[in-house]
């Protein structure tokens, strides 16, 4: 679209089990991404067809140094997923600050602080929660299919307003995700190629949760790429009920 821009248009939909009925969200949103090695970013406006129509915005920005990496991400109306009711009619405002170190060139750590702020899609207001995260990647196999493992301790805490008390309560969580063929999802590629993440979890709300993500990505006519992916999860957060999701993403 613009000279280093990258632009991806994508089309989601999720389906709530909610009773009396079930909730269905659709959205499209348009990305742009920029290809600058020192300063990278990525800028996401979508449209959400669901119980009340919205508009979300988010901003991702990273900034490399030498041996240090930071970021500063900035969300407006996004979906959340820290409750069943908030997954379904919820919506948050938040900001992040999150440090990257490699220990080699297959280890890295990091570590994140975030503050989400909570409303339905009708604008009542929900609370707040602030968010620390320590996490570990170790990079398996580089190259497609590339093999990541992740690992991850958060400690999350919610203030709520009684009055309309969706938020959960204080948790920690500990957990682990193994990607295989990430990099299809996310480069330029003429053949159609497989991607997919397992993910387990454990907390002191649930017993055990689990996540899978599996898609499928390749070219359809010159630089660009299609990609689907299915997503399912459990008990991950505090969340018991499955959740399932479809995602189409065009980039060009």
């Amino acid at each position: 679209m613009f000279k280093g821009i990258e632009s991806t248009l994508a089309f989601t939909q999720y389906h709530y089990q909610q009773n009396p009925q079930n909730i269905e969200d659709n959205s499209l949103s348009l990305t742009l991404k920029n290809s600058h090695e020192k300063l990278l970013w990525d800028f996401k406006l979508e449209q959400h067809n669901s119980e009340h129509d919205f508009i979300s915005a988010s901003l991702n920005s990273i900034y490399k140094l030498s041996d240090l990496t930071l970021g500063v991400n900035l969300k407006y109306h996004n979906k959340t997923t820290q409750t069943p009711e908030l997954q379904a009619n919820g919506m948050m405002n938040s900001w992040e600050l999150n440090l990257q170190k490699p220990l080699s060139h297959r280890i890295q750590m990091g570590a994140s602080y975030k503050e989400n702020h909570y409303q339905n899609q009708d604008q009542t207001q929900l609370g707040n929660s602030q968010h620390v995260q320590l996490n570990g990647n170790y990079i398996l196999r580089a190259g497609y299919p590339d093999i990541n493992i992740n690992n991850y301790l958060t400690i999350n805490r919610y203030d709520w307003i009684v009055q309309n008390n969706l938020l959960p309560k204080n948790f920690w969580e500990l957990g682990s995700q193994i990607s295989i063929g990430g990099i299809a999802q996310n480069t330029l590629h003429r053949s159609w190629k497989p991607f997919g993440t397992i993910g387990i979890a454990i907390n002191d709300q649930q017993n055990i949760g689990s996540s899978l993500s599996l898609g499928i990505a390749g070219m359809v006519k010159g630089e660009d790429l299609l990609s689907v992916l299915l997503n399912y999860s459990q008990g991950v957060g505090v969340i018991t009920n499955p959740v399932y999701g479809v995602a189409l993403e065009y980039r060009f």
